[in-house]
Parts: C-alpha cells; structure tokens; sequence
C-alpha cells in the first residue's frame, strides 16, 4: 500500500494533469520540434488552402506574376490536446488558442515551400503577418500573409485572349511517408472580390496534386492553376487609338502649303515629339503587364510613319528651293534670252526620250506634285500595313 501510495498514484496524476493540463504546461514540457508521426505512426496529413488578397503584375520580361495571398495550413499533432474546460480558458470567446510569435520555434510545423518561386517576404506591418492557433483536440492552424514573385509561363502571343499561371506548393524535406500535402475540401483556393490586374482579368482557377519523383525520394506537391484573360481595352487606350490619332494628324502636313514653313515645321515637330512621349509613356506604364513584342512593333511602326511623314517636307522643301533658284538664276545671270529654241535642231528620237521623263524629274520641275502624291500612298501603304499586321498576328 505504501508503495501503491507513494509511487503509483503520482504517477497516475501526473499523467492525468498532462492530458488534461493547460496548454502553457504542455509547451513547457512536450517535445515539440519532432514531427507528430514519431508519436503517432501515421502520416501527418496537411490541409492546405489559399487565399489571394490581390495580384499585383503579370510581366512577360521576364516571364513571372507577382501576388499577395495569405497561405493557410492545417494539421493534428496529438500532444497538444489541452482541456479547453479549465477556468483559464473559461471565459475564452473562441475555441482555441492563438500562441505567441515566440512558440513558433518550438512546435513543428510543415516545410511548404514554392517550386517556382522568385522571390517572397512575410509582410512585417505593423507586426508579423503570421499566426498559429491550437484547438483542444489537437488541431493547429497556421496562417502566413506572403508577398511573392513566382515564374509564370506567358505566351509572347498577342494578341492571344488566356494566358494561365501555376502556384506550385511541395513539402521540401518530408517525403510523402511522413507528409500528405491536401487542398482542402472548401474552398481551396479563395480570391477577393476586389481583386484587379492592369491588363488581365481573372477567369477561375483549377486545383490538382501529384507526387514528385527526385532522386532523394517522393515528395506531395500541389498546383493552382491561376486563368488569366487579356482586358484589350487597355491596349486599345494606351496603344492603338492614341498612335491611330498621332499617324492620322501626321498627314495633315501634306495638306498644308508648301510654302507655309513655320506652320508645317510646327506641326510635324509636335506630331514626333507626342509620338515619343506617347510611346515612352505606353512602355512605362505597360512594364507592369504583359507587353509583348507585337505591341513594342505597332509603335515602333507608327513612329516611322510619323517620321517619315517629317522627311518628306524636308524633301519637299528642298525641292522647293531648287526650283526657285532655277526659276530665278536666268533672270539674275543673263540680260538677254535668246527666243529660239535648240530644241529645233533635236532629233524626233532624243526629242520623245527628253518627254518621258523619270518621276524624279517630274518632282523635281513640279515639287507640289510630291504632297498629292503623299497624301495618296501614305494612307494606302499604312493600311496595307494594318491588313498584314492583324492577320499575321491573329492567325
């Protein structure tokens, strides 16, 4: 009896204040940096979910998306079930525990990490986004806000409508005998529904999982496939009316009088310069999206246009000039004209080659001849370009 009294009862009271303790105790006594199944035999499995608060950029260079979205883990270890009947936990308004920041070194938790991950932060404002809550039975649920770059496979396809993304989530050094990664069963994968992208909208998501198969064993893996659709009405706004308006206002200069040169100069000078901050403006503000090569070609070929709509006053100015002098140089050189012509004693052969006379000359005699001609071709060639643009690029 005096053995029964002094060994045995302790013992069982011992063991009955460890099951039923506070959780404090618990985590002042257990073990807890080993993993569950050491205790327990079985595979511990992980409930994995996702919500993403916002997505901040859909780059082609390089080829990465960036989000915000807060990764939400569950899992039972067995030796942190607490009696939650205790009058400390009385007048608790919840059923369960948020430990401080500072146990989380002392409990295990899964190694989850990103496959295709850039770059990432646990956002530390106004204190660590990340929380760990323990239920009676045993059950942890951890929470972590992340900020990350992952790499996205974007097509160089424009204008090619979807484009999709993968989160790829693995456990890095448990195998799939020691962890079963899982979505879970309600809603997996949750977005906000003020969720908004510069140049994409989002469509849905799909979910899957698969075992990965690497030379240091079989890890659990799981996929979100993230649907993206292109919004084009982006680059109708920033791209094509605004360089449509800038091609179209560079053939006014073909209109106006050659000889009005400050209004003509004035024009095509501030046609070029609002090509320039036009495009300058569009790739700065498209860095963020998926800006692919078909864009970058649009407006570079629309600044030739407008350029070249430039060389041709230049040209027709020269011409201009020439003329003039021409015209003017028998009347300061000479004071007398000889009125019969030396086109008398000209052959009839090398009189009809002197009539057909190149374009160039033609041009050059009638330099207005040049702004009609422009006026004409410019329109034609950059629709031509159009056509074989749109259906090069849509087909």
């Amino acid at each position: 009896m005096l053995y029964i009294t002094m060994c045995v009862i302790p013992i069982v009271m011992s063991i009955t204040c460890r099951n039923s303790g506070a959780l404090e105790q618990l985590l002042n006594e257990e073990k807890l940096l080993s993993p569950p199944w050491l205790k327990t035999g079985e595979i511990t499995v992980v409930d994995v979910a996702l919500h993403i608060s916002n997505i901040d950029s859909v780059r082609l260079n390089p080829k990465e998306i960036s989000m915000t979205f807060r990764l939400h883990q569950q899992w039972i270890d067995p030796r942190l079930k607490y009696n939650a009947s205790l009058p400390e936990y009385a007048n608790s308004p919840v059923d369960f525990v948020t430990l401080p920041l500072h146990y989380r070194t002392q409990i295990w938790t899964p190694d989850v990490h990103i496959r295709n991950l850039i770059s990432l932060k646990i956002d530390q404002f106004p204190i660590p986004n990340y929380f760990l809550r323990v239920y009676p039975n045993g059950t942890l649920f951890q929470s972590l806000r992340l900020t990350c770059s992952m790499v996205c496979p974007l097509v160089d396809d424009f204008p090619r409508e979807f484009q999709s993304c993968h989160l790829k989530l693995e456990s890095y050094s448990h195998s799939i005998k020691e962890v079963l990664l899982r979505w879970t069963k309600h809603t997996p994968v949750e977005f906000n529904e003020d969720v908004q992208m510069p140049s994409h909208e989002l469509i849905r998501t799909n979910i899957s999982n698969f075992t990965e198969r690497i030379a240091s064993g079989n890890y659990s893996c799981l996929t979100s496939t993230i649907d993206l659709r292109r919004v084009y009405s982006v680059f109708s706004i920033l791209v094509y009316v605004p360089s449509l308006l800038l091609v179209f206002l560079s053939w006014l200069s073909f209109a106006i009088d050659r000889t009005q040169v400050p209004a003509r100069t004035s024009l095509c000078a501030l046609i070029v310069m609002s090509g320039v901050t036009h495009i300058t403006g569009a790739l700065s503000m498209l860095n963020t999206t998926a800006i692919s090569e078909q864009v970058q070609t649009w407006l570079a070929a629309s600044l030739v246009f407008m350029v070249i709509s430039v060389v041709e006053f230049v040209i027709s100015h020269n011409l201009t000039l020439r003329k003039v002098k021409r015209d003017s140089a028998p009347r300061k050189g000479e004071k007398f004209h000889d009125p019969e012509p030396d086109d008398r004693d000209v052959p009839a052969d090398d009189t009809e080659t002197t009539c057909r006379k190149s374009i160039i000359q033609k041009l050059r005699e009638n330099p207005e001849k040049l702004d009609t001609v422009c006026l004409l071709i410019f329109p034609i060639l950059f629709f031509g370009f159009n056509i074989f643009y749109w259906l090069y690029y849509l087909t």
